[in-house]
């Protein structure tokens, strides 16, 4: 009896199981709530915790929560990849400083952007008319 209270206690050091009236962050803990706020390292912690937990865990009231939080740990590292492959998808342009962008070649004499010139170009004078010459 006294190695099993032992082997309780090694567990509740090793990954906690969390009580609804210990604290707030208990209650938020037990209903996965606070993954968001963690960072990706700590909810790689957090599973690695969970998991070391699982392979020790003989109730069965804990097992059923560590699956969940496992699950939803994976939900959530789930959700923050689809994030970052959408937010990579909307990428904006991209700007080069210093540099100007390559120019586009010149259509050439004769021609203009659509074909072959059928008039020639307007040029607008200092005074405001126009212009071929």
């Amino acid at each position: 009896m006294g190695s099993s209270i032992l082997a309780d206690r090694a567990l509740d050091r090793l990954y906690a199981i969390p009580r609804d009236t210990v604290s707030l962050e208990d209650w938020h803990r037990r209903r996965h709530l606070d993954l968001p706020d963690h960072s990706d390292l700590d909810l790689d912690r957090e599973s690695f915790g969970v998991m070391l937990r699982i392979y020790r865990e003989r109730h069965p009231g804990a097992m059923a929560w560590l699956a969940e939080r496992r699950a939803a740990i994976r939900r959530e590292l789930g959700r923050r990849r689809a994030a970052a492959r959408s937010a990579s998808d909307r990428e904006p342009a991209r700007v080069t400083w210093g540099r100007r962008p390559p120019a586009a070649p010149s259509p050439g004499p004769g021609t203009n952007r659509i074909g072959p010139a059928t008039r020639p170009p307007l040029i607008v004078r200092k005074d405001g008319r126009t212009t071929t010459r």
